[in-house]
């Protein structure tokens, strides 16, 4: 069971996903989940499961090999009540990154849409974990073998279902939960 341990420590970036938005960035190739030309991320994530997930009826906003995103119908966005959203995020890296996961809070760090998130690292999760959480909104970021980051945003939920929903969801992006051993720069 993922465990959130609490840091205050700084970063650079590497690798970019907007956080409120429905815009990835990154310089990385797409994950080995792009098996198939016509496969999405959204073959991981259906509109049945992210309604379940959000309670909400909802239209599918992104679907790439590395990017799904379904919104809650009305979407508004922010602090509104019709704010609720899934969204998953791969990046996949040719070569390892040793440092991706100080960069990760370096990005956070000079991100202004994120002032006042509170960044907490989690334990039991892949290599290593990032949870970002603020009042009905939260985002994991997932590290694997030093070349896979995935990211999970839920917005509209407490954080607590948020954080089940993204680690199980993050699950799925990595291929399971399990540590590769790979050992990330001390963040």
């Amino acid at each position: 069971v993922p465990t959130v341990r609490h840091s205050s420590t700084g970063f650079v970036l590497a690798v970019c996903f907007a956080a409120f938005t429905n815009t990835v960035c990154h310089a990385q190739t797409n994950s080995r989940r792009t098996a198939a030309p016509d496969q999405t991320l959204c073959s991981l994530l259906t509109k049945a499961e992210a309604e379940s997930i959000l309670g909400e009826p909802v239209v599918q906003q992104a679907a790439t090999a590395s990017l799904c995103r379904y919104i809650q119908n009305g979407y508004v966005g922010g602090t509104d009540p019709k704010n609720k959203q899934v969204a998953l995020a791969i990046a996949h890296s040719q070569s390892a990154n040793i440092q991706a996961v100080q960069s990760r809070r370096a990005a956070i760090a000079r991100d202004s849409a994120l002032n006042g998130v509170s960044v907490s690292d989690m334990t039991g999760l892949a290599d290593a974990a990032l949870w970002l959480s603020t009042t009905r909104w939260g985002r994991l970021n997932a590290f694997k073998s030093g070349t896979i980051e995935a990211q999970v945003t839920i917005a509209g939920l407490d954080d607590a279902s948020a954080q089940r929903y993204a680690v199980k969801l993050a699950e799925r992006l990595l291929d399971g939960s399990a540590k590769t051993g790979y050992a990330y720069t001390a963040w």
